[in-house]
């Protein structure tokens, strides 16, 4: 019998002692473990296993196929897994979505399946920046139909008032950008420029064509232009933008010579084009063709009709001169010169003649014999050498035999100034013919000189007449050739009768470093190889600008300067004008050798205290220094040359 769970532990209290009969009590009142505990003495026990089934019941019903047979018709069979038309096995989403989903993970691909969160993340992204870009504190366009609904409004009215076209016109309409831009690529097609002043452009020997230089080298062909047939051009001059040709030059004047204007060139997607042209026929061969005061002048290279003067504008306006065929102006004039207000020309009867240099009023009404040449038969002129006027010189070269040349300088009147014997030329013809000068022309004060027959270059110093610098040339040079405003001489080769094996070349050279040089043109590209019978002859040229024409009388100069002859005017009175406000700077006269009677003005145009200084050439004086100093504002000098020495005047 069990004892009462307080009652034992009333008999356990501290300090008192429990008795056998008392803990024998406690022990009873406990299951032992090796006894058994009837059914009977747990609680709830019976309840619990009569709601339990017997075990083989539970047997009997796993084995059974009709149980929960509902249930497992509903279910997948597993050799349907991952079969078309199966069920996705649960191992990884990312293999469902791209497996079994096709989701689509981009924008552009479209269709009808399903995006992938990521692209909803970047649409979502776009969203917030669309309403970022037209959001608005005007109530009345916070919304994006408002705002499409506004711009629909501006296109109605913008299509009533702009035109779309070239056709309608209107004074109260404006057109769109885009029939601006189509105006614009019209325009482009229509630009021009005007021909540059060192423009290149060549006749032809033997063709109607003529060679120019644009983007490339191209051709023009006359006959269109001219009446009468083309054999070749020959000659050919400029004023501005008119340039004018002439051609079918023979020796017997077994041709028809004519003349053409083209006016008003200029370049248009770098071709050569024109207003109009104009032409005529002319009685007599034109060998030397230069444009002087507003009209064209010739010499025929015929004793008769030497000089004739042209109206290029108007055909009808010719007259001619034919000097006296006599012991004093007897003889062909093959090159003319127009200096100031006179024309000279050069008269030779034949290569043992007396030479003469010859004046002639711009109105061939007046001329003079200015001097003449006397023949030498180891030093003489020959009727194709050409003659320069530079600085009020005369510049007459001279055969000499063999590869050998001099030069003689006069003044105006006659006078010889100086002169230089026994130049040599380079050649690489051999044989009995002779270094025959046939062009000359200037560029800062050097004097450039090419023969006809033995095919070389020189170089001359134009005060002290030294040899600098001679090369052999590949072809035989014609008489009119170009110089750029950089000082690059281009020398037109012609087809040479005493070296036939060297074919024309067009070449390129530096007028102060001969080394500098380039064939531009040879072979079937330089007209067969024929060349050229010349080109624009700039014969005295300098930084561009033509001595035989009018110029500037005036410099202005902020840094020291070295005055060259080539600056002065035809009146030989420069000014130059002084900014010293960047520093001082200093003038230097020409030598008073070369500038005799030339006369410089130099002004101070500045208030700094900088000072502008006049030198003299080298160790020459100024009155009785060699320096003279402008130090205020307006300060001024006036300086002239004796041939000597330099004066204030």
């Amino acid at each position: 019998m069990a004892t009462n769970l307080n009652t034992i532990k009333n008999w356990f209290k501290t300090g008192l002692k429990p008795t056998q009969s008392q803990f024998w009590a406690t022990w009873d009142s406990f299951w032992h473990k090796d006894e058994a505990i009837p059914q009977s003495s747990i609680s709830n026990l019976t309840t619990v296993l009569n709601a339990k089934a017997e075990k083989s019941q539970f047997d009997a019903h796993k084995t059974d196929t009709n149980a929960h047979a509902g249930l497992f018709n509903l279910k997948e069979d597993k050799i349907n897994k991952g079969a078309p038309g199966g069920y996705a096995p649960l191992d990884g989403f990312g293999k469902i979505v791209s497996d079994y989903l096709n989701m689509v993970d981009d924008l552009i691909t479209g269709g009808s399946n399903p995006l992938t969160a990521e692209q909803g993340k970047i649409i979502q992204i776009q969203l917030d920046a669309i309403n970022l870009a037209i959001g608005t504190d005007d109530i009345d366009l916070d919304t994006l139909q408002e705002i499409v609904d506004k711009i629909k409004e501006i296109q109605e009215g913008l299509d009533a008032f702009l035109v779309n076209d070239l056709t309608t016109g209107g004074t109260t309409k404006a057109l769109t950008a885009e029939m601006g831009k189509v105006l614009a690529a019209r325009v482009a097609l229509l630009e021009v420029t005007p021909i540059a002043e060192d423009f290149y452009i060549a006749t032809l020997i033997d063709s109607t064509k003529l060679l120019y230089k644009t983007d490339t080298f191209r051709e023009i062909d006359l006959q269109p232009f001219v009446g009468t047939a083309i054999t070749n051009t020959n000659e050919i001059v400029r004023n501005g933008n008119d340039i004018f040709v002439v051609g079918n030059y023979s020796y017997d004047n077994s041709l028809t010579a004519f003349i053409v204007s083209l006016i008003n060139c200029r370049i248009r997607n770098n071709v050569l084009v024109f207003d109009s042209s104009k032409y005529a026929v002319f009685p007599a061969p034109i060998h030397g063709l230069i444009f002087h005061n507003g009209f064209l002048y010739s010499a025929t290279r015929t004793t008769t009709t030497n000089i004739a003067k042209i109206n290029p504008y108007d055909f009808t306006d010719i007259r001619t001169l034919s000097l006296p065929n006599d012991a004093t102006y007897g003889g062909q004039t093959t090159d003319i010169l127009g200096y100031k207000d006179k024309l000279y020309v050069l008269v030779t009867a034949d290569w043992y003649q007396t030479s003469k240099f010859v004046e002639i009023s711009d109105n061939l009404t007046q001329y003079r014999n200015v001097f003449n040449i006397p023949f030498n038969a180891a030093y003489w002129t020959a009727p194709t050498s050409p003659f320069l006027i530079y600085c009020d010189e005369v510049y007459i070269p001279f055969l000499l035999a063999g590869d050998l040349m001099a030069m003689r300088v006069y003044d105006l009147q006659g006078n010889l100034r100086r002169e230089r014997t026994n130049i040599p030329f380079v050649s690489i013809v051999s044989g009995s013919t002779y270094a025959v000068p046939h062009w000359m022309g200037i560029f800062n004060n050097k004097l450039l000189i090419t023969n006809v027959y033995r095919k070389s270059l020189l170089r001359l110093d134009c005060t002290t007449l030294a040899s600098e610098e001679a090369i052999a040339l590949p072809s035989a040079i014609t008489d009119d050739n170009s110089i750029t405003r950089d000082g690059y001489l281009i020398l037109n080769g012609e087809y040479n009768i005493y070296d036939t094996t060297a074919p024309a070349q067009l070449i390129k050279v530096k007028y102060n470093n001969f080394a500098d040089y380039t064939v531009l043109l040879q072979g079937a590209a330089y007209n067969n190889g024929k060349g050229s019978y010349g080109s624009i002859n700039n014969k005295i040229n300098t930084n561009g600008l033509n001595l035989l024409e009018k110029k500037d009388n005036y410099l202005t100069k902020t840094a020291d300067y070295q005055i060259l002859m080539n600056d002065f005017p035809n009146n030989n009175c420069l000014v130059i004008f002084c900014n010293a406000s960047g520093g001082s700077l200093t003038i230097t006269l020409p030598a008073a050798a070369a500038s005799p009677g030339y006369e410089v003005r130099v002004v101070k145009t500045d208030v700094s205290a900088n000072t502008v200084t006049v030198r003299g050439s080298g160790a020459e004086l100024i009155n009785a220094s060699n320096t003279q100093v402008l130090a205020a504002q307006y300060d001024k000098i006036n300086i002239r040359s004796n041939g000597a020495q330099n004066f204030i005047i």
